[in-house]
C-alpha cells in the first residue's frame, strides 16, 4: 500500500506540473494577443517582439526579425490570410521554408488559424507525417497546410 500512495503522489504531482505549464503558456499566449492587438505598430514594440520570440523560441538573425515584423505588421487587418502567400514572403527574407514561423506568424493575426509545429503536431497526433521540417518545398507546405 504504501507504494501506491507513492505512485499516486507522482501521479497527482505529474498532473499539477503539466497544468502549471499549460497554464503559464495561455497567460504568455493571451499577453501576446493582447499586446498584438494593442500594439500601433509591431515593428518598433520591442515589448511585444521579446514577448514572441521567446514565447514561439525565435532564435533569429536582427535581419530576419525585422523583415518577420514588418510583414507582421503590414498584414495586421488582413481577414483573409493565405498560407502560400505568407510562407512566399518569408522565404524571401533569407531563402529559408519557415513553415513554422509563418504558421505562428498567421495564428497571431487570426487567433483562428492554426500553429503547425513539431509540439503541436505531438500533441495532436503521433501519427501525423507532415512535420514542419520534413516538408521539402513551400509547394509542400502550401498543400499539406
Amino acid at each position: 500500500m504504501k507504494n501506491k500512495k507513492i505512485i499516486g503522489e507522482t501521479d497527482y504531482n505529474y498532473e499539477k506540473s503539466f497544468w502549471s505549464k499549460i497554464e503559464k503558456g495561455l497567460v504568455k499566449y493571451s499577453c501576446i494577443s493582447s499586446n498584438f492587438d494593442n500594439s500601433s505598430d509591431i515593428r518598433k514594440d520591442m515589448n511585444f517582439q521579446r514577448k514572441y520570440k521567446g514565447f514561439y523560441r525565435m532564435r533569429k538573425n536582427q535581419y530576419f526579425c525585422d523583415r518577420y515584423f514588418k510583414i507582421m505588421h503590414e498584414n495586421k487587418n488582413v481577414v483573409d490570410l493565405d498560407f502560400c502567400s505568407m510562407i512566399n514572403k518569408i522565404y524571401k527574407i533569407e531563402c529559408k521554408k519557415e513553415t513554422s514561423f509563418t504558421s505562428k506568424l498567421m495564428a497571431t493575426i487570426n487567433t483562428n488559424l492554426p500553429v503547425w509545429d513539431s509540439k503541436v503536431v505531438k500533441y495532436i497526433s503521433t501519427h501525423f507525417k507532415f512535420l514542419p521540417k520534413k516538408i521539402k518545398t513551400i509547394d509542400d507546405a502550401c498543400y499539406n497546410y
